[in-house]
């Protein structure tokens, strides 16, 4: 089996591989799956805009856990939603579904956003999250 060519890219050995395809990224909404060597799912993210989010990884200096992570991805995969709330709801469900080792948030449900919406005509809205110490509570206006 033929070694892959490694080249640095940002200061990262990259495969060239992956460096072709970070050239390739949509400047759109959507989630973005790691992959590691064996295909297994590392970490699951999401971005409003992809090509700048999966290219950050790999363009500035990384430490600790996330340099861990950079280090052992082989491959990754888009999956582009319509808006940034789609796809909030799609790497929720993902990192639910999968369970990857380098998501911390979401594994145990604790963290899992809840949406109420209703008929009210005030011009906020709001959104209930629940988190280890209990609800809060997020505001933003409707125009």
């Amino acid at each position: 089996m033929k070694e892959p060519v490694v080249v640095c890219f940002g200061g990262v050995a990259v495969e060239a591989k992956l460096k072709q395809k970070l050239k390739t990224l949509p400047e759109l909404p959507g989630c973005y799956i790691y992959r590691d060597k064996k295909g297994a799912i590392l970490y699951i993210g999401k971005s409003k805009n992809l090509k700048q989010r999966v290219k950050s990884y790999f363009t500035k200096k990384q430490m600790g856990k996330t340099a861990r992570l950079v280090h052992n991805i082989y491959d990754f995969e888009l999956i582009i939603t319509d808006t940034e709330q789609e796809a909030l709801m799609l790497e929720m469900t993902l990192i639910m579904k999968y369970q990857p080792p380098f998501n911390v948030m979401l594994k145990d449900e604790i963290q899992y956003i809840y949406l109420k919406i209703t008929n009210e005509k005030k011009s906020t809205s709001r959104i209930d999250e629940r988190n280890s110490k209990g609800w809060r509570a997020l505001f933003w206006s409707i125009c």
